[in-house]
This record gives C-alpha cells, sequence and structure tokens, in this order.
C-alpha cells in the first residue's frame, strides 16, 4: 500500500530527528553549548510532523479500518499497544518542553538532567514503536484489510497527505537544517 509506503518514510524521518536528538543530549552532557532554540524546533518537529502530521493519519485513518473491520486482535493491538505509546510520547515531548522553559528561566543541572531525561525517553520509545509498526502492525493491515478497504484507506491518506503538505514542507526543511547543524 502507497499510504503504508508513506507512513515509514515517515519514520524514517523520525528516526533521522532521534539521531538529532541524541547528539544535542550528548553535546550537552559534554558542556558544549546547549540551543534551546533548536530543542523548541525539536518540539515543533515532534508535536506538528511526527504527531499532528503522521500520527493523525495512522489514528484516523490506518488504525481507524483497522479497529473497526479486524477483529479483537487489532483492537488490542491498536488501542492497547499503538494509541498508548502514541500518549505517552506526547507527555515526554509536552514534558521536554517544560523542561526546555525551566532551563531557560534557571540554567541548572536539575533542568539539564529534566531536558536529557525526557528527550531520551522519547527517542527511545519511538524507535521500538516505529519498530513494531513497520514489523508488525503495518503487515498486519497489508494481510488482513480486503482491497475494497485498502483503496478507501488509499483515498482518505492521499486526501491528508494534500491537506498537510504545507505542514510536511516545513518540517522536513527544519529536520535538514538541524540534521546539518548535528551531524
Amino acid at each position: 500500500m502507497e499510504s503504508i509506503r508513506i507512513l515509514e518514510n515517515e519514520h524514517e524521518n523520525i528516526l533521522t530527528m532521534i539521531g538529532i536528538i541524541r547528539e544535542m543530549c550528548k553535546r550537552a552532557l559534554k558542556g558544549e553549548d546547549f540551543d534551546t532554540d533548536d530543542l523548541r524546533s525539536v518540539f515543533d518537529f515532534i508535536k506538528y510532523y511526527a504527531d499532528g502530521h503522521h500520527h493523525s493519519k495512522e489514528e484516523k485513518v490506518l488504525f481507524e479500518y483497522m479497529t473497526t473491520n479486524l477483529g479483537k486482535a487489532a483492537n488490542s493491538l491498536v488501542n492497547f499497544g499503538m494509541l498508548v505509546e502514541h500518549d505517552l510520547a506526547r507527555f515526554y515531548n509536552g514534558s521536554l518542553l517544560d523542561a526546555v522553559k525551566r532551563y531557560d528561566e534557571e540554567k541548572n543541572y536539575d533542568n539539564l538532567l529534566d531536558i536529557i531525561t525526557y528527550a531520551m525517553a522519547y527517542s527511545d520509545l519511538l524507535k521500538r514503536h516505529i519498530e513494531k509498526e513497520n514489523n508488525a502492525v503495518y503487515p498486519f493491515a497489508e494481510r488482513a484489510l480486503s482491497e475494497e478497504l485498502k483503496k478507501e484507506i488509499e483515498i482518505k491518506s492521499k486526501d491528508l497527505e494534500i491537506e498537510n503538505k504545507d505542514i510536511s514542507d516545513k518540517y522536513l526543511l527544519i529536520l535538514k537544517n538541524l540534521k546539518e547543524k548535528y551531524s
């Protein structure tokens, strides 16, 4: 399914951002300059690209079709696995922003530790989450959904792609710039 290939490609972009987050944390641990504006860009990327753009397509389209049409196994996988992890990722990202705000107000090790903790918690969660989606959830959907339902998913996913094109372009540029800075 083309829509799943797009989701997998977005996973690669998210994994690239996770690499940037790790590099930022390593630099902070070494006592190197720490740019909280870059962390705000990371927060925005996560909120609007990873969550707002990517997760919304999963939740509004693919997961909805899976839970509606594929029975108990899909319901459990989506509702007690993937959606719980999406919510946990939102929590970590919000906590990261709060930690950045505290660090801007008072540059101390406690606030820096909170930044690193939430950044790394998010990174670890998303790496494992992406692996599950790529290797279990998406293949399950492709095997189990009917051709008719797959066509509906493709149409709805394409509509969301068009609707969110500006968001995608904006955050891929942010990703490119951060990658150049932190590679």
